[in-house]
């Protein structure tokens, strides 16, 4: 998520989401790290009206 919102990409990220009870709460690249079950409530709590899904490699190719 670092390289996704700095100034080069041209993206700005202001939430996240995850399952790893590790990063819930923490802040990543200026953005805070919420739990998964949450995204319905933070979407509409926040206006978002554009969204991205990311995967790393590893499951990304799992996902077939």
């Amino acid at each position: 998520m670092n390289h996704l919102g700095s100034q080069k990409s041209g993206f700005h990220i202001e939430i996240g989401f995850g399952m790893n009870p590790n990063e819930i709460g923490r802040t990543v690249a200026h953005a805070k790290i919420y739990r998964s079950e949450q995204i319905a409530k933070i979407i509409r709590k926040n206006r978002i009206q554009i969204g991205m899904i990311t995967a790393s490699a590893k499951e990304a190719q799992q996902a077939e």
